[in-house]
């Protein structure tokens, strides 16, 4: 870890492998912390700044540690559908530690930086042309938050997708170099993990209010791009969203928000039926067809 130079993504692996022979030797947790840094530094991901902050005795510390940590990197512009989040986990011994855009975003919101992510992340003003910014993932995430409870209904389950995908999240990828996780399973370690990190990161009441305010505006807005522009492929994705957000007013004492919701957008366009369709397939209930 000393030889090679923090800015390759190799000295992450080198760091990683280290951790496991610690393990092994049942050295102690001060050395695993200075692993598990080095792994964040060399590669500055949602996954391996989790690793650093779940597995820290000094939680607050170690947060304003990572935190400048990615704010002095350099970040580019994300260059594909989702931005760096589709790298391959193969590195060559010269690829270098890059942070683009998104990532950058992720990493704030991971910060705790809520309200500053919510006005600069999710600031688009077109309701299409999504692809490729923060837009989708953040508001996957602010949900995914904002939602109180158990992840077994439909809309939220969708988001959890979302934000493991923009995390880059593996199950295989975050074992290596702790312990203790065996034998869980990915989408069930994924929820214990941004749980435990969510109880350590609070949201202050008026921000969680802004974000559910801004989040049903987005909607209404990208849904009726949607439709006025007859993106057919986009419905499924509609529908996730607007489960998911009536699943989180639900979630925080309003009742029948989901079904109320849901049928308002059915409501709105009673001509889409492959529209109506997808919402079916996140838990609207058609009651007039009883």
């Amino acid at each position: 870890m000393k030889t090679i130079p923090r800015k390759y993504i190799m000295r992450s692996r080198v760091a990683l492998k280290t951790a496991e022979y610690v393990i092994a030797a049942d050295g102690e947790q001060a050395l695993l912390g200075e692993c598990y840094l080095a792994a964040y530094e060399s590669d500055t991901s949602a996954l391996n700044y989790l690793r650093v902050l779940l597995n820290s005795y000094e939680n607050e510390k170690k947060k304003e540690e990572l935190q400048k940590i990615f704010m002095k990197l350099s970040v580019h512009k994300s260059c594909s559908p989702f931005g760096m989040y589709e790298r391959s986990y193969a590195y060559s011994e010269r690829e270098e530690n890059r942070l683009d855009s998104n990532m950058f975003f992720l990493l704030r919101f991971l910060d705790g930086q809520f309200a500053d992510v919510l006005d600069n992340g999710l600031n688009k003003s077109e309701a299409l042309g999504w692809t490729g910014t923060f837009m989708k993932q953040g508001i996957a995430l602010y949900l995914l938050y904002l939602h109180e409870g158990q992840w077994n209904s439909e809309g939220i389950t969708a988001m959890a997708e979302m934000a493991k995908r923009a995390m880059r999240f593996s199950s295989e990828e975050y074992r290596k170099g702790t312990r203790g996780f065996e034998g869980i399973g990915e989408n069930d370690l994924f929820c214990q993990l941004f749980l435990k990190w969510k109880s350590a990161v609070q949201m202050e009441s008026d921000i969680s209010t802004c974000a559910i305010r801004r989040i049903t505006a987005l909607l209404e807005k990208r849904t009726e791009g949607i439709m006025n522009a007859n993106r057919r492929n986009y419905y499924g994705e509609c529908a996730a969203y607007i489960a998911a957000l009536g699943e989180v007013r639900e979630s925080r004492g309003e009742t029948g928000a989901k079904q109320r919701l849901m049928t308002s957008y059915k409501d709105k366009y009673l001509r889409r039926r492959a529209f109506q369709e997808e919402m079916r397939n996140y838990g609207w209930i058609d009651t007039k067809k009883k």
